[in-house]
């Protein structure tokens, strides 16, 4: 079976770009493509409304432009929010198996991420270093 590469035009550079950066790649939301189009379009009207240089018509559509960019941004921090399934799980199993009596958020699941990442490399030197010492016959 012969491979043959796509053409360039097919291959998504967006995806490829965030990949190789080593980022996960964006999530879309109905909300963040609708915020998007509400800037381009308030893009596009200030662009041409400025032409001709600035006047009362051109700051409103400056105002209309930051207005819609602050409304984008809102929609992006919300899908940051919400980005982590595995955090959410964390969140109902734990609320579930202690019957509502702990209710962890987002950010304590991220501590303990980062300590388990600061020990487990440590507690794997400690047992290397305490196997080795009793694989070591005694000096008596």
């Amino acid at each position: 079976m012969i491979y043959r590469r796509p053409h360039p035009s097919r291959i998504s550079t967006r995806s490829f770009a965030s990949q190789a950066r080593g980022a996960p790649p964006a999530r879309v939301t109905p909300a963040v493509t609708a915020a998007q189009s509400a800037l381009s379009d308030a893009m596009s009207a200030r662009d041409r409304e400025c032409v001709h240089g600035v006047g009362k018509f051109c700051r409103e559509r400056e105002a209309a432009v930051a207005e819609r960019r602050q409304i984008l941004d809102t929609a992006m921090a919300s899908v940051g929010q919400t980005a982590d399934p595995q955090t959410d799980a964390a969140i109902k199993l734990v609320a579930w198996v202690t019957h509502g009596v702990l209710r962890p958020s987002g950010d304590d699941f991220a501590m303990l991420r980062l300590v388990l990442l600061a020990l487990l490399p440590q507690i794997g030197g400690i047992l290397s270093m305490v196997s080795r010492s009793a694989m070591r016959p005694s000096a008596s």
